[in-house]
């Protein structure tokens, strides 16, 4: 297994998809002293929060509900790493690509001037990676070969 430091000026984007995941993973991100902003609350609040996180440069991560369209279609490209903490729960492949696309789009896109990095967490043996070959039509041995970098976001 390889780490892969993220580098002290670039940005990420933590998708997570239910939301006491979210405040365990806020918690987490407080503890390592990671400076985070977290998508919640009205309209209001959370488009005050997409414009600190564009325009601050203190918070290096931005953590959002995968499945929250309160951040569809926002230009993100001050991250170029997306992280997803688990396998999307979806009813269908075509259900799990687009919420996965949707969500890689948001740095992904024009304007983009740095490498994007996508990394996915799964747990080995278990239902996440179930999942993960299900909606992806990945044998084990692919999962295994994409499953090599974990992201180390000893920030």
């Amino acid at each position: 297994m390889c780490r892969t430091k993220i580098p002290a000026q670039e940005r990420v984007l933590l998708f997570v998809q239910f939301e006491d995941l979210m405040k365990k993973v806020s918690e987490a991100l407080d503890f390592r002293g990671i400076p985070h902003l977290q998508i919640t609350g009205s309209a209001v609040k959370k488009s005050s929060t997409l414009d600190q996180f564009q325009h601050n440069q203190n918070a290096r991560v931005l953590l959002l509900n995968v499945i929250d369209e309160s951040a569809s279609g926002a230009n993100l490209t001050n991250a170029n790493h997306a992280i997803f903490l688990s396998p999307l729960l979806a009813l269908s492949k075509q259900a799990y690509d687009a919420r996965e696309t949707q969500a890689i789009g948001r740095i992904r896109r024009y304007g983009q001037t740095k490498h994007v990095h996508i990394y996915r967490f799964l747990t080995l043996d278990s239902v996440d990676e179930t999942i993960f070959m299900e909606r992806t039509g990945m044998n084990r041995n692919e999962v295994l070969e994409e499953c090599v970098k974990v992201a180390d976001l000893d920030l």
